[in-house]
Formats: structure tokens, sequence, C-alpha cells
């Protein structure tokens, strides 16, 4: 917070982000150093139901202030969203 924000698409934010794979690259032996995404988080969402859903696969999600948006997202790829039931206000008066 005692410096400026980094442009998240400067040289400086792509010099960062291959320090922090190098230094997760010991915990995670299996992954290669290219599995990471640079992208929004919609991107990230697109990029996992482009890759690993399939449609008519089942999405389970709680009930968020953005979780409608996703639900939406979702039924784009033609996957079956169901809300988990959440008593979140139950007893609040």
């Amino acid at each position: 917070m005692d410096m400026p924000t980094l442009d998240h698409r400067g040289p400086e934010f792509a010099e960062l982000g291959h320090a922090v794979l190098a230094g997760c690259q010991p915990h995670f032996p299996n992954q290669a150093a290219g599995d990471h995404l640079s992208c929004s988080g919609t991107g990230a969402w697109e990029a996992r139901d482009r890759e690993h859903a399939v449609a008519g696969d089942k999405v389970l999600m709680a009930e968020t202030a953005n979780s409608r948006f996703v639900a939406r997202h979702c039924e784009k790829f033609k996957l079956d969203v169901e809300f988990l039931a959440t008593d979140c206000g139950a007893g609040l008066t």
C-alpha cells in the first residue's frame, strides 16, 4: 500500500508473476509452469467450462451476490446449475 499499483498488463507485473510461479513450483511439482491463467475471473470460468465441463454436468453453488451471474454463465455452456439450500437469513428479525 505504500507504492503505486502495478499495471497488471505491464512488464513489472509479468516479472512478479513469473517469480510467484517459480516460487510455487516446489509445492505443485506435477504442474507445468504454464498452468496458470492471466485473465479476468470470467475468463477463468470460461476456460474451466470449455476445458472441463460437458453439457449436462451439474454445477452446485451457494447463493451469493454474484452467483446468479455465474449461473447464467454456466447455463450458456448447458450446465445444470443447482443452488444449495441455505438459511442465511433464518432467525433474523
